[in-house]
């Protein structure tokens, strides 16, 4: 399911693993969560925007310059197009609009 990443299993069950998404900051990774229920992809700074991010927008050029490498980011961003096409399974991100109105959903 992660063949294009670097990723690691710290339990070595598969149920969480961490995975390598360069580009954001030295040492980024983002977390695969499997649950009895589902399965979440936490890109964690590895996107802003998760639906910009799959419709192939590109962070402003302000954006791109706070970027510890503004190419690793953007070819990991190619990378999770990728794998949400392959998957369809859910992204969630720090900053995403998207994320931050499923969390406040969870809350209430």
């Amino acid at each position: 399911m992660l063949q294009d990443f670097r990723v690691g299993d710290p339990w070595g069950d598969g149920s969480l693993l961490w995975v390598d998404l360069p580009g954001h900051a030295a040492g980024h990774c983002g977390f695969l969560l499997r649950t009895a229920t589902e399965t979440l992809f936490y890109v964690v700074d590895a996107c802003w925007d998760v639906e910009a991010m799959l419709a192939g927008r590109r962070l402003p050029a302000l954006g791109r310059m706070v970027q510890a490498d503004a190419t690793a980011y953007e070819q990991t961003h190619s990378r999770l197009r990728d794998w949400s096409r392959k998957y369809r399974l859910p992204l969630i991100a720090c900053h995403c609009p998207r994320t931050l109105l499923r969390v406040r959903n969870l809350s209430t």
